[in-house]
């Protein structure tokens, strides 16, 4: 146990370096095959669909991740079951979903994307809510376990699926860009849950203890944690639909627009969040591995794993800080993007030691089951956010959006920090499901 959270880190790492490389290029593809306008389209599309596979399930991966972890904790837990609750009840929220995202596609794709032809995209692409809720689940469980090969693999099959059908569809078929995206997800989900199922037949492991939770008590202590989840996520959403709006309403054409913003996303924000695989990797595993230790209570070892992540994450983040700076223009001319991108990205840099450092006070606050804390601090966060980005875009134009980076995470993280400095010292087991 003493090395497996740095071999597991180690090994998360180096796979989500790979993807989020292979991704960056797609993005580079995509803006000069489709252009800059269309992929901003695509990014806020992909933006409302991770926004939708969480309130649609209701968080069935943290869900399953923490109360399965907690159940392991137990002297006598039954694991297997609560993965049983978590798979029922997020495909229940994701049918009642998909049947609202069905019903009211074309109103979104008129309002949101001056377009109703994106309408039976959409719809293809709720289909796939279902599926990635038991997708979620079931990754959890093996997270809970601390087994991560299966679930990497199964975002590597999806990964890569995916994007070949993509690459594929987007050179043969003279189609709507949306259903070519929604038929690859589709598939490519499908083919990761089967691979899911087919894994969990096979490595689940039995037990003949019974556990004390319900399905009643699992529902009551899962919708917090979604409804949590839900509200900063909406935010975030509504961060992202009204960054084209605002650039549109201080002068820029639709095209310009969605073009600025397809810059953001698929450029700018890949190339500052790149080096944070490791720390992704991480809070993976620390949320698991805090929850087990906290309703054990094990607290020494749930101290000793989160201000060793916290020193290691100020540490490596510094660091990138320092290269984005200085290489921030090399970078972008590099993989083939423009100057302005290069200039964001070094005006973002000296911000990113408090962006990577949520990664891992969330995922410790996550673990002791702060739930309420996080989601009360993401909706303050993108309040403000939200609202520098209404003044300052008027009078800054596309820098507005860099000010309103600035702001929020200054305002979110440094709480994050108070917040975790404060109840790591008396962590206690009775919180772990109430707060």
């Amino acid at each position: 146990m003493k090395h497996s959270i740095a071999k597991d880190t180690i090994f998360m790492t180096i796979v989500d370096f790979i993807l989020q490389g292979i991704s960056l290029l797609m993005n580079i593809f995509l803006t000069r095959k489709l252009g800059e306008e269309m992929v901003g389209i695509i990014s806020l599309v992909m933006s409302f669909y991770s926004t939708l596979v969480v309130i649609s399930n209701g968080n069935s991966f943290l869900c399953a991740n923490r109360f399965i972890s907690e159940e392991r904790g137990k002297a006598k837990g039954n694991p297997n079951t609560i993965l049983m609750y978590s798979i029922v009840w997020s495909a229940i929220l994701s049918i009642i979903s998909t049947v609202l995202i069905v019903t009211f596609s074309s109103k979104l794709c008129e309002s949101l994307l001056d377009n109703v032809e994106y309408a039976n995209g959409i719809k293809i692409i709720a289909s796939t809510l279902v599926i990635t809720a038991m997708s979620s689940s079931i990754k959890g469980y093996f997270h809970a376990h601390r087994s991560v090969t299966i679930p990497l693999v199964s975002g590597c099959l999806e990964f890569f699926v995916r994007n070949v059908l993509t690459v594929i569809m987007v050179y043969m078929l003279h189609t709507n860009v949306i259903i070519i995206l929604s038929i690859s997800m589709l598939v490519s989900e499908s083919t990761s849950l089967v691979f899911l199922m087919i894994s969990l037949v096979r490595n689940i492991k039995k037990t003949n203890s019974i556990t004390d939770t319900s399905f009643k008590r699992y529902i009551k202590s899962s919708i917090p944690i979604a409804l949590n989840s839900s509200i900063p996520l909406i935010l975030s959403t509504c961060n992202d639909a009204l960054l084209p709006i605002t650039l549109k309403q201080c002068g820029s054409s639709s095209e310009q627009s969605f073009g600025l913003y397809g810059m953001f996303e698929a450029i700018v924000l890949p190339i500052v969040f790149f080096p944070s695989s490791i720390l992704c990797s991480l809070s993976c595993i620390i949320v698991p591995e805090v929850a087990r230790c906290n309703a054990s209570g094990n607290y020494a070892r749930v101290r000793r794993v989160s201000f060793k992540a916290i020193r290691l994450t100020l540490i490596f983040s510094i660091m990138v800080s320092v290269g984005l700076f200085i290489l921030g223009d090399d970078i972008a001319l590099l993989i083939g993007s423009t100057s302005f991108s290069g200039k964001i990205v070094k005006m973002l840099s000296p911000i990113v030691p408090l962006i990577y450092l949520e990664i891992v006070l969330e995922s410790i606050l996550k673990g002791l089951g702060k739930h309420g804390f996080s989601s009360i601090n993401y909706i303050a966060e993108y309040i403000v956010r939200i609202s520098t980005l209404l003044i300052c875009v008027p009078l800054l134009h596309f820098y507005g959006v860099v000010v309103s980076y600035y702001m929020s995470n200054i305002v979110g993280n440094i709480s994050r920090i108070i917040k975790v400095c404060k109840v790591i010292p008396r962590c206690d087991v009775t919180q772990s499901i109430k707060t």
